[in-house]
């Protein structure tokens, strides 16, 4: 599933809220057990955001607004940095 939200305000005014969660049916196959984490995380997803993207921008446009054009994301640079983030809670020095 990829989950997009947004919002937009105005002068302390709420617009819009925008939230779509987006999922794909995956099959996973003759790939090595230490690729399907990026498959699952980066490949996945990279492919299923242009889809996503044209629905936030499309909604947004329909609802009166200018369209909502979200960056693309570098999905395999979010994993590196959430897999070498400590966990919630847990205190550094």
């Amino acid at each position: 599933m990829l989950t997009i939200k947004a919002s937009a305000k105005a002068a302390e005014e709420t617009l819009f809220i925008i939230e779509l969660v987006y999922g794909a049916v995956v099959t996973v196959r003759n790939v090595a057990q230490e690729m399907v984490s990026s498959i699952m995380l980066v490949e996945t997803p990279r492919l299923m955001f242009p889809f996503a993207r044209n629905i936030i921008a499309e909604t947004t446009r329909d609802g009166g607004f200018p369209p909502l054009m979200i960056n693309p994301i570098d999905f395999g640079e979010l994993l590196r940095r959430n897999t070498s983030a400590p966990p919630p809670g847990t205190a550094t020095a």
